[in-house]
Formats: C-alpha cells, sequence, structure tokens
C-alpha cells in the first residue's frame, strides 16, 4: 500500500508540475512559477487549488515557507485558559446583537454589518446541531451548506 501511495503521489506531483510549467508560460501567471520552484514543499490539494485559480485568471496568495505560524501568534493572545463556563450559543446572539464584549470575543469592535453576520451565523450553527441531534439529515445537509457558505466554503454543496 505504501508503494502505491508513493506511486500516485508522484503520479500527483508529475501532473502538477506539467500543469505549472505550461501555466508559467500564460501572461499573467507568475504565481505558476512560485508554486513550481516549492512544489515540493506544498500540500497536494492546494498545489490543485492553485493550478485552478490560475487557470480562471485568479490571483493565488502562496504562503511563505519562513514565515512564522500566525495561530501561534493568535493563540496565546486571544484564546486563554478560562474557568468560566461555556459561553451559550444565546449569551453570543444577544452580545453580537447588542455590540458587547462577551469573555475574550471583542463584538464592540465589530460594526453592525459583520455583527449581523456574526449573529447568522451563530444561528445556523445552532439549526445545524438541532438538526443533528433530532436526526434530519435532509435538513442538516441544507443548513451544514448554508453554514460552510457563511465561512467562505460555497463551493461545498
Amino acid at each position: 500500500m505504501e508503494a502505491d501511495r508513493e506511486r500516485l503521489r508522484a503520479t500527483v506531483l508529475d501532473r502538477q508540475r506539467a500543469a505549472l510549467t505550461e501555466l508559467c508560460n500564460r501572461p499573467g501567471c507568475e504565481g505558476a512559477r512560485a508554486i513550481l520552484d516549492r512544489l515540493d514543499q506544498l500540500d497536494p490539494v492546494t498545489v490543485d487549488d492553485a493550478i485552478a485559480d490560475l487557470r480562471a485568471g485568479r490571483f493565488v496568495p502562496l504562503p511563505e515557507a519562513d514565515a512564522p505560524d500566525l495561530f501561534d501568534t493568535f493563540f496565546p493572545a486571544v484564546v486563554r485558559p478560562s474557568n468560566s463556563t461555556t459561553i451559550a450559543r444565546g449569551q453570543s446572539r444577544s452580545a453580537l446583537a447588542g455590540g458587547q464584549n462577551l469573555g475574550p470575543l471583542p463584538f464592540a469592535d465589530l460594526d453592525s454589518q459583520t455583527r449581523k453576520r456574526g449573529q447568522h451565523l451563530v444561528e445556523t450553527w445552532g439549526a445545524a446541531e438541532n438538526d443533528l441531534r433530532q436526526n434530519q439529515p435532509e435538513r442538516l445537509s441544507a443548513m451544514l451548506a448554508r453554514l460552510f457558505g457563511l465561512i467562505g466554503l460555497a463551493a461545498l454543496r
């Protein structure tokens, strides 16, 4: 199985290398060269997405290899250990509606449109959770599609 996996990985890498080489010859596809230069360091799914974006004429931001991990910077600054109870969904909706901070969540800093989108996200999350608990697969599927759309994954349907 490992030999098959490595053979498949090599086939995918060869296909991606060929596609990126072809894209390097197109005007406006400068990002293809940067990806090709780092192809061995990138995840194959990310590369496939980048190739599709380049073919469609979209800009492809490439994560920098030596850049610090932003999650490591974000996590200790925003997510603090807490002895408090879990924040309920209703508390989140109320705080978002009123533009009030809730624990470590700085809702007061958000504009009204962003807070409304946040409320909608929390409500959709709750509806999806309810559909899961009630074993309603069709409604759950619709809620998950809506939830994924709200977080920017609209192509997942």
